[in-house]
């Protein structure tokens, strides 16, 4: 008997395993061999992006080292011609000279040149080169109060923390798919953008300005309704114009609620102010200072289409107020477009987030091109509005429609090339590429937003 069963289990032995065992290590095989693939493409293709990354970002530090660093640096040294008191960063001069005046009791308005040779910032018409409301005085006194090496020198460390917070906060909120793209855009508009050399060169207070600006929209795509208001409300009490973002957050968004917040931090950020303030400088500013502003100038480093009316303030007027209104009809035309945004009455941090880039973007575009003031260096304001906006484009965008949207990309970054990039040169053409560059990129950006609120099958 066991023999017989010793003879049996050979057998079986010699006859191979068991159909079913046969069949689990074959579907394991496939299985295991399928993954294999899967991992290696995602290894490949995730190697891929980060090797890709890697070149750039070295692209980028080795532009910033060899080119841009530099003439920052020249640039930053630079005396500005022509200037009574010979000093670097022209456009400082006037904030530095203004506190100073305040500080000692004059008025800052005026070029007070006779009274004190270091008030000297002749404007015309007697009036000094400080266009800004009087708010900020308190500060610039204080900054006054240093000299005005290191006081220059603390205000570029100042606008440059500004900036860098402002991208931090754009790469916090941005979609974790996108965040190295946003940074990687972010670097290369920067250290090939000429306006930013210009912001140094001047020291200018843009840098500052755009970015309450844009933090107050990053801030406004969250949810933080009454902080983006602060936000922007800063950035009006600095420089005024920024209130036209308005048009954004209360004719595209619909979001009726933001203009009470504003106005709250408005008419509390004066009310502290004429603590310290003479509300004469309100007045004076209203009625002086503010009008001519508007009405710009001929000259070309002004990138705004009032420099085609420049010095006829009513004519100038009239320009601006279309402009803008005929964007603010196109804002809440799109609105009511967009079923997602029409359909949410609520602000909150689900929502067509591109769309809303475009918009703010588009909004950045019509606050430059009908202002009556707006300095090439001003242009920096789309930097890194237009990082997060490229990054956001070409992850949503689906290969089958590749080829398409490559010509809105192409003429993108087109746009943004001759905004911030370019040099400007006192010829015919060749002095107003940053206002081509705005009038040409509005124009994609406007098709791209009528695309974006179409049906989805008409997409």
């Amino acid at each position: 008997m066991a023999v017989a069963n010793e003879s049996k289990c050979g057998a079986q032995a010699r006859a191979g395993p068991a159909p079913r065992i046969v069949a689990l290590t074959e579907e394991s095989t496939v299985l295991y061999r399928s993954l294999s693939r899967k991992l290696s493409g995602v290894t490949s293709d995730a190697l891929r992006r980060s090797i890709i990354r890697g070149v750039l970002c070295l692209v980028i530090l080795d532009v910033a080292w060899t080119f841009w660093l530099p003439e920052v640096r020249n640039k930053f040294a630079l005396r500005a011609s022509g200037h009574p008191q010979n000093l670097p960063n022209q456009d400082f001069i006037a904030y530095y000279t203004a506190g100073l005046a305040f500080r000692t009791g004059h008025n800052p308005y005026r070029d007070n040149g006779n009274i004190d040779a270091r008030l000297a910032d002749p404007g015309v018409g007697g009036y000094s080169r400080f266009k800004y409301p009087p708010a900020a005085l308190p500060f610039w006194a204080f900054v006054s109060r240093a000299d005005y090496d290191a006081a220059r020198k603390l205000w570029v460390g100042l606008c440059a923390m500004a900036y860098l917070a402002t991208l931090g906060m754009v790469l916090w909120t941005s979609e974790p798919v996108i965040r190295w793209n946003v940074l990687i855009a972010a670097g290369l508009l920067t250290v090939s953008a000429y306006t930013i050399i210009e912001e140094v060169q001047h020291g200018q207070i843009d840098l500052i300005v755009s970015g309450l600006g844009v933090s107050g929209f990053v801030l406004h795509c969250m949810g933080r309704r009454a902080l983006s208001a602060a936000l922007l409300a800063g950035a009006t009490v600095i420089k005024v114009n920024p209130a036209i973002l308005l048009i954004y957050f209360v004719i595209f968004r619909r979001d009726i609620r933001y203009v009470f917040w504003f106005a709250a931090w408005m008419i509390g950020a004066l009310s502290v102010s004429v603590l310290s303030v003479p509300v004469d400088l309100y007045v004076q500013f209203a009625r002086d200072v503010l009008p001519v502003a508007a009405a710009g100038t001929t000259g070309f480093h002004n990138q705004s289409l009032i420099r085609l009316v420049g010095g006829h303030p009513r004519l100038a007027g009239i320009v601006s107020l279309i402009g803008l209104a005929s964007f603010a009809v196109l804002a809440r035309v799109l609105s009511r477009r967009d079923r997602a945004t029409a359909a949410a009455a609520r602000i909150g941090p689900a929502g067509p987030v591109l769309l809303w880039r475009v918009m703010f973007l588009l909004n950045v575009l019509a606050m430059l091109l009908f202002s009556g003031l707006a300095w090439h260096m001003t242009l920096s304001w789309i930097i890194l509005p237009a990082s997060a906006l490229l990054a956001h484009w070409l992850a949503n965008t689906p290969p089958e429609r590749a080829a398409t949207q490559r010509p809105h990309l192409v003429l993108l970054v087109l746009g943004f090339s001759l905004m911030t990039g370019t040099r400007l040169w006192d010829a015919p053409g060749f002095n107003a590429l940053g206002l081509i560059g705005a009038a040409g990129l509005s124009i994609v950006l406007i098709f791209a937003a009528w695309q974006l609120t179409s049906p989805i099958t008409d997409r």
